[in-house]
Order: C-alpha cells, then structure tokens, then sequence
C-alpha cells in the first residue's frame, strides 16, 4: 500500500491534537471546513486533510473567476486566443 493512499489526518487527530478540555469542538470543525473553501494549498479528501505545494484545482479555478469578473474584457480575449488556436 503506498504512503498517498493515507495521505493526510483525519478529523478526529486534528481534534485530539488541537482541542483543549471544555472547548467547543463545532468551532474547529467549522473552522476546518472554512480553512478547506479558502486555503489555496490544503486538500481534503475523504474527511483526511494535508498541504501541498500544489494549489487546488478550486482555489485555481476560483481565482480565475475572479479575475475575470473584475475584467469581463479579459474572458473575450481569453476566448479569442483558443479559437484562434
């Protein structure tokens, strides 16, 4: 079995290895779940987490929404150079 088939921590280590006695675990778990929408190079796949040196395909692909939403002129070049391709 290779090392990439367990890639990353479940929820319960982070859990064990971040939440102090009388703190309220939903905040971290929330707080997971908010870092994974956001971080542009934490994965998550099947409830494990890990950092890459690799964005996400997500964070990729948001990130260009962005930037084409900020300058819709941009989309029409982008279109413009792959139907000339």
């Amino acid at each position: 079995m290779s090392h990439v088939a367990n890639r990353g921590v479940d929820m319960r280590r982070i859990n064990l290895a971040c939440i102090m006695p009388g703190e309220n675990i939903a905040s971290f778990s929330d707080a997971l779940r908010r870092l994974t929408e956001a971080a542009t190079f934490l994965y998550d796949e099947q409830g494990r987490y890990w950092f890459s040196t690799q964005p996400t395909v997500t964070k990729l692909a948001e990130d260009k929404a962005a930037e084409i939403a900020k300058n819709p002129d941009l989309a029409t070049v982008h279109i413009e150079q792959r139907v000339r391709r």
